[in-house]
C-alpha cells in the first residue's frame, strides 16, 4: 500500500498536480484501455464472423448481393444466438439451391429474402426484426454510388449493375455502417422485404389488416416471392377478372411447367394465382400464359424469374386458330392429367 501511495505521489510530482488527480488520471487511461481493446476485440470479431459467411471470387472481391447475405447471417447470429443462425442457415441453403441457375449463378438477394421471410412465417423472427435485419444489412451491403440497389458480381467492365469491392475494403464499409447502427448514431432507412430487386422502389406498399402488404398498381404483376408463404403469385388486370379460363407456365421450348392455383381477387381487383415455388426457381425465359374463357390466350414473357416484373404488355393469340401448346389441351398436364412440374 506505501509503495502505491508513494507511486502516485511521484506521478503527481511530475504532473504538478496532487495525489488524487494523478490517481485519477491513471484509472481514466486504464479505462480508455481497456475500452480500445474491447472495441479493437470486437471489430475483430465482427470482420471474422461476416467473412465467415463469404466467399470471395477469385480474385477476392465480394459483391453487394454477396455481402447482404453474409450481413443478414451476422445479424441473425447477433440476435438469436447459435440456434437462430443453425434455423435461418437450412432456409437459406435450401433458397439458394432451389434458385440456383443451371451455370451456377445463385441470386444471393433473393434467395437470402426468400429465407427471412421464411424465417419469419416459421416464428424464427418478429416482422419487426426482420424489417430491421433487411434494412441494415440493405445499407451496410452498398459498394457504389447506387446505394437503392444491390447489385452481383455479373457484367463486362464499366457494366453499371455490377458492384464488387475487395474483401477488405468490403468489411471495412459494412463493419462501419454497422457500428453507426448498433450505437444508435445513425438509422438505416426502413425499407419493405417484399420490395422488388435489383430496382428502387416506386412506392411504399400499405400494409393491409391481414398484416400482409397490398400491392400498389392496377396491372399485371409477376411477383416471385409472395407475403404469404414466399412462393411465385401472379396478379392479372382487373379487366380480366373472371375473364379466366386457367393460367400457365410454360418454358422457353414451349413445356407447359405448372398450372397456377386462384387465390382470389384483391389488390385493385386482380385475380391471383399462386404456384408451387418461388419465381426464381423456374427458369428465365419463363411464358405466363393467360387463357381467357373465349379461347383468347394471352402471353407474358418473364426474361428473368428472380426478378419482379408489373405492367408488362402481352402478346395476344386466338387458342383456336393455332397448333401445338395453344390446342384446348392442358399443356401443363401429361397424358394422365397430372401437372407437370418438371424444371
Amino acid at each position: 500500500m506505501e509503495t502505491v501511495q508513494s507511486i502516485t505521489q511521484f506521478i503527481a510530482s511530475l504532473s504538478g498536480g496532487t495525489p488524487a488527480r494523478a490517481a485519477m488520471a491513471g484509472v481514466t487511461k486504464a479505462i480508455e484501455g481497456v475500452t480500445s481493446a474491447l472495441a479493437s476485440e470486437s471489430n475483430e470479431s465482427f470482420a471474422s464472423s461476416l467473412e465467415a459467411f463469404l466467399t470471395p471470387l477469385a480474385s477476392n472481391d465480394v459483391s453487394e448481393e454477396e455481402l447482404f447475405s453474409a450481413l443478414v447471417q451476422e445479424r441473425i447470429y447477433a440476435l438469436k444466438g447459435d440456434e437462430g443462425l443453425a434455423e435461418f442457415t437450412q432456409l437459406l441453403d435450401a433458397s439458394k439451391s432451389a434458385m440456383q441457375k443451371k451455370d451456377g449463378h445463385i441470386p444471393f438477394e433473393d434467395a437470402t429474402k426468400a429465407a427471412l421471410i421464411a424465417f419469419g412465417a416459421s416464428g424464427g423472427i418478429s416482422a419487426e426484426e426482420a424489417t430491421t435485419i433487411y434494412s441494415q444489412s440493405f445499407d451496410a451491403a452498398q459498394l457504389d454510388d447506387n446505394t437503392s440497389v444491390l447489385f452481383d458480381d455479373r457484367g463486362g467492365k464499366n457494366d453499371p449493375t455490377m458492384a464488387v469491392a475487395s474483401m477488405e475494403q468490403a468489411l471495412l464499409l459494412a463493419q462501419s455502417r454497422i457500428a453507426s447502427f448498433d450505437s444508435g448514431e445513425e438509422t438505416a432507412e426502413t425499407r419493405d422485404l417484399t420490395e422488388a430487386s435489383n430496382r428502387a422502389p416506386t412506392s411504399r406498399p400499405t400494409p393491409t389488416t391481414s398484416g400482409h402488404n397490398s400491392e400498389s398498381g392496377s396491372g399485371f404483376l409477376f411477383k416471385p416471392v409472395s407475403d404469404s408463404n414466399g412462393k411465385l403469385v401472379v396478379l392479372l388486370p382487373p379487366a380480366l377478372s373472371g375473364q379466366i379460363k386457367r393460367v400457365s407456365l410454360v418454358n422457353e421450348n414451349g413445356k407447359g411447367l405448372e398450372r397456377g392455383q386462384y387465390s382470389g381477387n384483391a389488390n385493385g381487383g386482380r385475380d391471383h394465382f399462386r404456384f408451387q415455388r418461388a419465381g426464381g426457381q423456374y427458369p428465365d425465359n419463363l411464358e405466363v400464359r393467360v387463357t381467357l374463357i373465349t379461347g383468347e390466350v394471352l402471353r407474358y414473357l418473364i426474361d428473368e424469374t428472380a426478378k419482379r416484373q408489373e405492367n408488362l404488355s402481352p402478346s395476344k393469340s386466338n387458342q383456336n386458330t393455332n397448333s401445338g401448346n395453344d390446342s384446348t389441351k392442358d399443356p401443363t398436364r401429361d397424358s394422365s392429367g397430372r401437372i407437370d412440374n418438371s424444371l
